[in-house]
C-alpha cells in the first residue's frame, strides 16, 4: 500500500471535521523513527504485525486453547503492551468471569526457540500426569519480557506466542507456572 495513493493519513483536527460529518472507523497509527543520516524520519505505520497467541495450560473460561487466536500490534508497542492486549481479549471473550488486569498478574507470555512445538508442550504436561513435583517443565523457549519491544523482541509475523497461565494442580498448592523457558534445553529428568 502506498501513501497518497491507497489511502491518506490526516492530522487530528481533518480527522474530527471528516469524521462528524460522515461517521465511519478511527483506525489510529502510529509513526515509527527511521534514521535518514544525521536526522529521523517519521513514517505511519500502515499493516499492524500479526501474531497467533495460544493460551496454554487449559484455564476455566479462557480461550484459545485447541486454536490459536490473532492479535495485531503496532511494531513500536512493548511486549507488555502485547500482553496486557492479549489479556483484554481473553477477559472479553470470558463474558466477565475474569478481569483483564487479573490475567496479566498470573501469566507470562514466552515463544518457542529451537525445534519445540506446542504439541511438544502439551505431551510434555500429560507424560507428567499432573505430578506437582515435576514441574515446572524445562522447554525451549524465550520469555519476552515487559520493556522490550516487539520490533526488538525478533517475533516473526504469524509466529505462535503462547500466554502461559499460572496453575494449581490441587485446591491446597499455590498457583505456578507449568513451564520454565529456557533458549539451552536441559534434562527432564
Amino acid at each position: 500500500m502506498k501513501e497518497d495513493v491507497h489511502y491518506k493519513v490526516f492530522d487530528d483536527a481533518t480527522w474530527h471535521f471528516l469524521y462528524n460529518k460522515y461517521g465511519g472507523t478511527d483506525l489510529p497509527r502510529l509513526s515509527i523513527a527511521v534514521p535518514n543520516g544525521d536526522s529521523v524520519d517519521h513514517v505511519v505505520e500502515v499493516n499492524l504485525r500479526k501474531f497467533k497467541v495460544l493460551t496454554f495450560p487449559k484455564v476455566r473460561y479462557i480461550t484459545g486453547v485447541h486454536e490459536p487466536s490473532i492479535i495485531f500490534s503496532s511494531r513500536t508497542a512493548t511486549v507488555l503492551d502485547l500482553h496486557a492486549r492479549i489479556c483484554q481479549k481473553l477477559a472479553a471473550e470470558s463474558e466477565g468471569r475474569w478481569v483483564a488486569e487479573e490475567l496479566v498478574n498470573f501469566s507470562r507470555v514466552w515463544k518457542f526457540e529451537g525445534t519445540e512445538t506446542i504439541d511438544d508442550a502439551k505431551q510434555m504436561l500429560l507424560d507428567i500426569n499432573s505430578d506437582l513435583e515435576k514441574m515446572p517443565l524445562a522447554i525451549q523457549a524465550r520469555i519476552l519480557t515487559g520493556d522490550l519491544k516487539i520490533e526488538d523482541a525478533n517475533i516473526a509475523d504469524n509466529e505462535l506466542i503462547v500466554i502461559e497461565m499460572m496453575i494449581s494442580l490441587d485446591k491446597s498448592a499455590s498457583l505456578k507456572y507449568v513451564y520454565a523457558p529456557q533458549i539451552e534445553k536441559r534434562s527432564r529428568n
